[in-house]
């Protein structure tokens, strides 16, 4: 899920419709919103990461140990369960009868299979795997290869809240997660594989630049390097991997900010916080204050 066209930042405008947007020179991917004297934390998040990229910054801890509740993309626990992990693999394989050379060319597929080979992977199955699962497979062996095989922040946050005995929730289903996962790429096959690869391709220098730019909280990087290429060539995937996600989850988010009683720290992908479409400028539009934290 690491290609342009599937991690998805884009850079934040610096304005607001009809909130206040406050933000500060040092920054971190850490964010307060607040209504009156309710407050939660939104941070961004990366999936992966290498060993050497702990400990997390400050912020992280900071905002952690601030928050009562920590909320989640989905239920980590369940989306780690064996049964829904077998029901994640069916997904990526095409049904009886449909197979990945129907939709893609020839010399396309001849360079899946020799990467496959490579990667060292059961050579049966290729033929029957989806777009979306051949890029994920092959770009989490390829990270794996250059040392980016340490678990994220969600996975170190929810273990540490599951130690601290610290409530978590999820914004949305697992069975939602696995049906945006199986139709990655889904009526532009070719296009979808060949940006995986020539992403994959740079794989090195391109997770140095994204880990840098999270860190830093440096929107202006992060647009460069994970949204513009998926806004422009994959607009139906950025529709429905960013944009109805987080229409879905903006209610939720707002109902936790009417209650005072307890903070929350919600915990989702770098890609859905900025950009014209992502929840800071979203929340700031509905009246909320939104402030990056130094």
């Amino acid at each position: 899920m690491l290609t342009k066209a599937i991690r998805s930042v884009v850079f934040l405008c610096l304005f607001a419709v009809l909130g206040t947007v406050q933000f500060v020179s040092a920054a971190s991917s850490v964010w307060q919103i607040s209504q009156g004297s309710s407050v939660l934390y939104l941070a961004g998040t990366i999936h992966m990461l290498r060993a050497d990229d702990y400990p997390l910054p400050a912020e992280f801890q900071d905002v952690y140990q601030a928050s009562d509740l920590l909320v989640f993309e989905t239920d980590l626990a369940q989306l780690l369960d064996p049964v829904i992990q077998n029901r994640l693999q069916q997904s990526l394989i095409y049904p009886e009868h449909n197979n990945l050379r129907q939709f893609i060319s020839d010399e396309l597929y001849q360079e899946i299979a020799e990467r496959w080979r490579k990667a060292n992977l059961p050579p049966m199955l290729l033929p029957f795997m989806k777009p979306g699962g051949v890029a994920m497979t092959l770009t989490m062996s390829e990270l794996q290869s250059i040392g980016v095989d340490t678990q994220g922040i969600d996975q170190h946050f929810h273990q540490r809240a599951k130690r601290d005995k610290k409530p978590v929730r999820g914004l949305e289903s697992v069975d939602q997660q696995i049906s945006y996962l199986a139709t990655m790429g889904e009526g532009n096959e070719e296009l979808f594989l060949k940006q995986s690869f020539s992403e994959m391709d740079q794989s090195t220098e391109f997770m140095g630049e994204l880990i840098q730019a999270w860190r830093d909280g440096d929107k202006a990087s992060l647009e460069r390097l994970v949204v513009t290429d998926m806004q422009q060539q994959f607009p139906a995937l950025y529709n429905r991997l960013l944009v109805d996600r987080n229409l879905l989850w903006l209610p939720q988010i707002k109902q936790m900010l009417k209650s005072e009683k307890e903070t929350e720290l919600v915990l989702v992908g770098a890609a859905h916080l900025v950009g014209q479409d992502g929840l800071l400028r979203q929340l700031a539009a509905r009246g909320y204050t939104v402030q990056q934290l130094p």
